[in-house]
């Protein structure tokens, strides 16, 4: 796992200089501690920041080339399954100097070309430069897993890990993008392939790049297929196999020259991914989990469980001895982005005390969203179909009936997407608006923008369930946003994070796992009587999210973790901040000094704040926090 970065020239009469790509990796030498090279070459410089898990030689130090020199890779991450293809490569001729699945990607290259990602399974991103074409190829995993940024300047191409590299890089002009700023207020992150700047922009996932002087080309090598059959047969065959997916996966992510550890929550997922480290690997493994001195988001007694159970060497991380508000601003000043989720203080202090005694860690991202952990959101379809239902009464016991079921009156009015994202959404709409102003209110346009990538996945996915449509939403644009936060604050720290669930044989399996497999009711008894609840009092009560892993795996966790109800690192963020740092925050987003006054109407957001902390909510610490950290954002970079 490293940092990559490169410029090249689109011009061949574009002369480059190695300072060029020093600007950007001097903003995220943490993501490689273990060695730092450039490689100047005839139209481009490459730039690689290693940490070293794979044959820790210098001698596999990047850049990397073929044997004969027109071959080059600056490269981040793992190919799982890079021993079998080097097997490969050899009977076709190869020959290889290293113990790395670097040079397996180079030879792969010069065999099958760049199609040769087709046969990689793994988490990466590389930029691949090929002298004699004078062109490159920037590539990610199917999933976005790995990061990698690029932007145009003049007649070049450059392209970074973070987008601080692209920041940093001299010429390039950071002019902000309110249609970014929106989406992260919304959804937490920037859907789509635009970032915070202008001219940055993201490789998609399963994305190859190819450029070069007058060439700029892209091609989608690898989408999830909705038309295959689905599993059928015996449920528990299917559970056996599922497992059996997983076993392999953690079995490839434990491939590493270093101790693998483990992050441990306390819940069904990590506690999956523990069992199965453990049932494979010969030596002791650590896990870390987060404490907190409040009881209601304290999950510490059932991953300490979990780790006594598989004889694991558990270490608690007691979040309340830090200061929020400097690790935020730690962790924005070194990602370059905002941070979203108010708990990625808490993985990056997870990271950092990993980071002691290992470099790489296993987590459990990515099953929420294959077996419908979230079970509030994959019910909102579900509940528009009551709002239509209800909308065909008469009006008194279609008013009656809504309330009951904690309906919005104008539910039957919407369409199915814009239904899910008034649930799925951070900042409502009509909210997020009243605070920007004018100019940026008409840039953001109610964002008309964003609700086009929703509906076109659910245009994508119509002829399937509601369920799944949902789990194809969370999959394509939830999940990105996700593994950005993962590999920020992982790699903020110097520490390899991998994310098993996230094999794609795995996840298109569970794609073609029948919907009572995810989300099912408990009994018949339990569905009549949930049909006339609000989702929030019978969600995980009277129905069960990840049917097919609680099958597989009943006999193995613990019962108190398997049957207790999803938390999904929660932070107690009222508590947490206190009153001091709450009106540290206030003070700060209403200063004279204020940067997020370039977007919102200070007025407005004085009166927001004073109406959120006159009836402090979950909903408004959440909110404020965004806030917060778009304000550490734009003050920092």
């Amino acid at each position: 796992m490293c940092g990559i970065a490169g410029v090249v020239a689109l011009d061949h009469q574009v002369r480059l200089e190695p300072e060029l790509v020093v600007a950007i990796l001097n903003g995220m030498t943490y993501r490689g501690p273990d060695a730092s090279r450039i490689q100047q070459l005839d139209g481009a410089v490459l730039g690689h920041l290693r940490l070293a898990i794979l044959d820790t030689h210098p001698r596999s130090n990047q850049p990397m080339s073929d044997a004969t020199g027109t071959v080059w890779v600056t490269y981040n991450g793992e190919i799982f399954n890079f021993l079998e293809l080097k097997h490969e490569l050899e009977i076709c001729g190869h020959h290889f100097r290293t113990k790395t699945d670097t040079e397996v990607l180079v030879e792969a290259y010069r065999e099958w070309g760049i199609n040769c990602v087709c046969r990689f399974e793994g988490q990466f991103a590389f930029a691949l430069y090929d002298l004699e074409k004078r062109r490159i190829y920037l590539v990610r995993d199917r999933f976005g897993i790995k990061p990698l940024y690029y932007a145009f300047i003049r007649s070049t191409i450059i392209f970074s890990s973070e987008l601080t590299g692209i920041a940093n890089y001299p010429g390039f002009e950071r002019r902000l993008n309110p249609l970014a700023v929106s989406s992260f207020l919304s959804y937490r992150y920037a859907i789509g392939e635009e970032s915070y700047f202008y001219g940055a922009n993201r490789v998609p996932p399963a994305t190859i790049l190819e450029i070069g002087e007058g060439i700029h080309r892209r091609h989608c090598y690898w989408q999830l297929n909705l038309h295959e059959l689905p599993l059928l047969g015996r449920a528990d065959l299917r559970a056996d196999y599922i497992s059996s997916l997983i076993n392999k996966s953690v079995r490839q992510n434990l491939i590493a020259d270093h101790p693998v550890s483990l992050f441990l929550s306390g819940g069904l997922d990590s506690s999956i991914i523990a069992l199965e480290a453990r049932r494979i690997a010969s030596c002791p493994l650590l896990s870390f989990t987060a404490q907190l001195k409040e009881d209601a988001y304290n999950e510490s007694a059932y991953a300490h469980e979990v780790a006594s159970a598989l004889g694991l060497s558990h270490h608690l991380v007691d979040l309340d001895e830090h200061d929020p508000i400097m690790v935020a601003e730690d962790l924005v000043a070194r990602r370059g982005e905002p941070t979203a989720m108010h708990n990625e203080v808490g993985m990056y202090l997870l990271a950092r005390e990993a980071a002691r005694y290992s470099k790489v860690v296993l987590c459990g991202e990515g099953a929420d969203e294959l077996f419908a952990g979230y079970s509030r959101i994959y019910r909102s379809l579900y509940d528009y179909q009551r709002a239509k239902f209800a909308a065909m009464l008469p009006t008194q016991f279609s008013n009656a009936l809504r309330a009951r079921l904690s309906i919005e009156n104008d539910a039957h009015c919407l369409s199915e997407v814009d239904f899910f994202l008034r649930r799925y959404s951070y900042f409502p709409i009509l909210e997020k608006l009243l605070l920007f102003r004018p100019e940026i209110r008409v840039q953001v346009d109610t964002d008309a923008a964003l609700n086009v990538e929703f509906a076109k996945v659910f245009e994508r996915s119509s002829h399937l369930q509601p369920v799944n449509r949902i789990m194809l939403v969370f999959l394509e644009l939830h999940l990105p946003g996700l593994l950005a936060m993962l590999d920020a604050t992982t790699m903020a720290a110097g520490v390899e994070a991998r994310v098993p669930f996230l094999n794609h044989h795995l996840v298109q399996a569970a794609v073609n796992l029948p919907v009572e497999d995810r989300l099912r009711w408990r009994n018949p008894l339990g569905c009549a009587i949930a049909a006339m609840k609000p989702v929030s009092s019978f969600s995980e009560r009277f129905d069960e999210t990840k049917v097919i892993l609680r099958r597989a795996y009943g006999s193995s966790i613990p019962i108190s973790v398997l049957r207790r109800k999803k938390m999904g690192f929660p932070m107690p963020l009222g508590q947490w901040l206190g009153v001091e740092r709450l009106g540290q925050i206030r003070e700060r987003l209403l200063s004279p000094k204020a940067r997020t006054a370039e977007l919102f109407e200070p007025n407005h957001l004085k009166a927001w704040l004073e109406k959120g902390a006159a009836c402090p909510s979950d909903a408004f610490g959440k909110r404020l926090w965004l806030l917060f950290n778009l304000e550490l954002f734009l003050s920092q970079w």
